[in-house]
């Protein structure tokens, strides 16, 4: 889908620049989408709290095996 083309592209720009991994900002009512970038790899990075503590940001590193 639209989400997952989205991500392939932004992993092989970061990646092509060196970057270690890519984060969104993800509002943790969507469980739908949590769900879906937490089985592309993405964790919630602890102690981060964002637009009135509604948003999670999410971190996904290309160096994990």
């Amino acid at each position: 889908g639209v989400a997952s083309g989205m991500l392939d592209f932004c992993a092989r720009k970061s990646q092509a620049w060196g970057a270690r991994g890519i984060t969104l900002h993800v509002n943790k009512l969507n469980k739908p989408a949590l769900r879906f970038y937490a089985s592309l790899g993405f964790d919630v990075v602890p102690d981060w709290f964002g637009f009135s503590n509604q948003r999670f940001l999410l971190y996904a590193d290309f160096t994990k095996p």
